[in-house]
């Protein structure tokens, strides 16, 4: 069952300095798209990849539908979460098709074989995408908001509840940023139930698009809706910007 993801008293950095972020606490239910800003160095890669389990808790829990997230193995994890990392694979003689299935590897067996059902949920992922036309392209021919897309739907076709993104919106002209937020927040609105959570520097994106924004500012993790930290002046205090339709440095 879908219940979310939740932190109790959590602290994330890396292990021998100093906490990033500590006494987190909060509930996220699914089917939501969280957009997280704050200054470069702030930690918000560093909070992903402790939400994504590659980075272990300072201190304190995670919890993902009900599992503790630090006892999951591996193969367990990479079938729950999906993490979608800037730039691109240096893989560009893969075909799409190829490189998309390779989301399934957490459900086949040692020898990566994909089934019927597999080959039908790769089709199914980059149709979510409106990329079911590049399945026999190469990676090195896509734009870059064609390699974006087609890295979505490596991640969907993971099947996850928890998709994760660091900046997926960069090296991108403005149609492409608006176009990829456009889809992130139909992927968390769907039916599937699942949690988008994407770190991004483009507070108009963000402002437009994201059910909840999570802001990182001195140490700290503030949390609301997209209108009411605008109105509170949140995100002025933060970033130190008087309009906040521009992107952050």
């Amino acid at each position: 069952m879908t219940t979310g993801l939740i932190a109790e008293d959590l602290a994330i950095g890396h292990a021998g300095s100093s906490a990033l972020l500590e006494g987190v606490d909060f509930r996220v239910d699914p089917g939501v798209l969280i957009a997280l800003l704050g200054r470069n160095g702030s930690g918000k890669s560093t909070l992903l990849a402790t939400l994504a389990g590659l980075l272990p808790a300072l201190s304190g829990r995670l919890l993902l539908d009900g599992a503790p997230l630090a006892n999951l193995t591996a193969t367990a994890r990479a079938r729950a979460i999906a993490v979608v990392r800037p730039g691109r694979a240096a893989l560009g003689g893969l075909r799409v098709e190829e490189f998309v299935g390779m989301g399934r590897l957490p459900h086949t067996d040692w020898w990566g074989t994909l089934r019927d059902a597999d080959h039908e949920r790769v089709e199914a992922a980059l149709r979510a995408v409106d990329a079911d036309a590049f399945t026999e392209r190469q990676l090195n021919t896509l734009s870059d908001g064609e390699y974006q897309r087609v890295s979505l739907a490596r991640a969907l076709a993971q099947e996850p509840t928890l998709l994760l993104l660091d900046e997926p919106t960069a090296f991108l002209d403005l149609p492409g940023r608006r176009e990829i937020m456009r889809l992130l927040a139909d992927l968390a609105h769907d039916e599937t139930g699942r949690t988008v959570i994407l770190a991004i520097h483009d507070l108009d994106l963000a402002l437009r698009y994201a059910d909840r924004l999570w802001v990182i500012d001195n140490g700290a993790l503030i949390r609301g809706q997209p209108a009411s930290l605008q109105d509170q002046g949140v995100l002025a205090a933060a970033f130190g910007v008087e309009d906040e339709r521009q992107t952050l440095a």
